[in-house]
């Protein structure tokens, strides 16, 4: 993906395995993460499960400003790692469903993941852009059929949702017994 102005462009590579386009992934692009759906009227430009007006900052429905969390050229709403702490938004959201592998990429430091586990929602797409199984209609003021932690874990480096010290599937921000010791964590 390409993402600046034409003093500073950024070129990304952006990674879903369910679909194929030949302007996949970059930036200006009529249709960035190539589902079908104009950026302009999809309410999700990168699939991974989150509303673009939860990556952004609004005052509307219909104005809204980009962010960039991390800091690497990248806004929230075309990064699949808002907070480049290697984790992707979909995991640490608790976006739910089959979430497909995606490149994560991280410019500060210039850390590319490809095929990051947990990255990208699986289709099919609406009319919105938004996957089908995570929605309650098929209009751009959809919201989604899920309680999102986007706020809490997704944009804060900090707090990594895919650390699982004791490697028994339950991340350590949700697992009472992170270490596996038998002794509560505290």
């Amino acid at each position: 993906m390409e993402v600046g102005n034409e003093e500073s462009v950024i070129t990304i590579p952006y990674y879903n395995s369910n679909l194929q386009c030949s302007n996949y992934g970059t930036l200006p692009s009529q249709d960035f993460d190539c589902d079908g759906i104009i950026n302009s009227v999809d309410i999700d430009d990168d699939n991974d499960g989150i509303l673009d007006v939860l990556e952004q900052i609004c005052s509307s429905p219909t104005v809204c400003i980009e962010m960039d969390t991390d800091g690497d050229g990248i806004s929230n709403s075309f990064d699949l790692d808002s907070d480049g702490d290697g984790c992707p938004d979909a995991k640490e959201s608790g976006v739910p469903g089959t979430i497909l592998a995606g490149s994560i990429v991280n410019n500060i430091p210039n850390i590319i993941s490809p095929n990051s586990a947990n990255a990208i929602v699986q289709g099919p797409y609406g009319l919105n852009g938004l996957a089908n199984s995570l929605e309650n209609n098929d209009l751009i003021t959809a919201t989604t059929s899920y309680l999102s932690f986007y706020n809490v874990y997704a944009i804060s480096s900090s707090l990594n949702g895919c650390y699982d010290s004791d490697g028994d599937g339950v991340s350590d921000m949700v697992d009472l017994d992170d270490d596996n010791d038998g002794i509560t964590d505290k």
